[in-house]
Protein backbone atom coordinates (compact mmCIF):
# COMPACT_ATOMS: atom_id res chain seq x y z
CA UNK A 1 0.00 0.00 0.00
CA UNK A 2 1.02 3.82 -0.61
CA UNK A 3 0.26 6.65 0.88
CA UNK A 4 0.16 10.25 -0.26
CA UNK A 5 -0.43 12.88 2.13
CA UNK A 6 -0.57 16.60 1.74
CA UNK A 7 1.72 17.84 4.91
CA UNK A 8 1.51 21.58 6.28
CA UNK A 9 1.27 23.22 3.30
CA UNK A 10 -2.39 21.74 2.88
CA UNK A 11 -3.15 23.52 5.95
CA UNK A 12 -1.24 26.37 5.19
CA UNK A 13 -3.30 26.67 1.60
CA UNK A 14 -6.40 26.21 3.93
CA UNK A 15 -5.49 29.43 6.22
CA UNK A 16 -4.66 31.53 3.66
CA UNK A 17 -7.45 30.88 2.02
CA UNK A 18 -10.04 31.53 4.78
CA UNK A 19 -8.41 34.95 5.76
CA UNK A 20 -8.45 36.17 2.11
CA UNK A 21 -11.94 34.96 1.88
CA UNK A 22 -12.09 37.00 5.35
CA UNK A 23 -10.50 39.93 3.83
CA UNK A 24 -12.65 40.31 0.90
CA UNK A 25 -16.17 40.02 3.02
CA UNK A 26 -15.02 42.23 5.56
CA UNK A 27 -13.80 44.90 2.59
CA UNK A 28 -17.22 44.85 1.20
CA UNK A 29 -18.85 45.04 4.53
CA UNK A 30 -16.95 48.37 5.19
CA UNK A 31 -17.31 49.81 1.71
CA UNK A 32 -21.36 48.85 2.11
CA UNK A 33 -20.99 50.96 5.59
CA UNK A 34 -19.49 53.68 4.01
CA UNK A 35 -22.22 54.38 1.34
CA UNK A 36 -20.70 52.28 -1.26
CA UNK A 37 -23.90 49.82 -2.10
CA UNK A 38 -21.52 47.70 -4.09
CA UNK A 39 -20.67 46.25 -0.79
CA UNK A 40 -23.74 44.92 0.38
CA UNK A 41 -24.00 43.32 -3.15
CA UNK A 42 -20.66 42.17 -3.37
CA UNK A 43 -20.12 40.76 0.50
CA UNK A 44 -22.24 37.49 0.13
CA UNK A 45 -20.75 36.72 -3.24
CA UNK A 46 -17.67 36.59 -1.70
CA UNK A 47 -19.19 34.66 1.02
CA UNK A 48 -20.43 31.90 -1.49
CA UNK A 49 -16.80 31.85 -3.16
CA UNK A 50 -14.78 31.51 0.50
CA UNK A 51 -17.56 28.87 1.51
CA UNK A 52 -16.29 27.17 -1.82
CA UNK A 53 -12.79 27.47 -1.82
CA UNK A 54 -12.69 26.12 1.76
CA UNK A 55 -14.03 23.44 0.88
CA UNK A 56 -11.74 22.92 -2.01
CA UNK A 57 -8.92 23.61 0.10
CA UNK A 58 -10.15 20.84 2.91
CA UNK A 59 -10.57 18.43 0.28
CA UNK A 60 -6.93 18.80 -0.83
CA UNK A 61 -5.83 18.41 2.66
CA UNK A 62 -7.47 14.78 2.25
CA UNK A 63 -5.44 11.70 2.57
CA UNK A 64 -5.16 10.26 -0.73
CA UNK A 65 -4.52 6.13 -0.52
CA UNK A 66 -3.48 3.81 -3.46
CA UNK A 67 -3.70 0.51 -2.78
CA UNK A 68 -1.31 -1.97 -4.56
CA UNK A 69 1.47 -3.84 -4.61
Amino acid sequence: MTRFAVDDKGRTLTLAVALAAVALVVGSAVAGLAGLGAGYVLAPIWALIAVEAGRVAWTARAELVVDGD
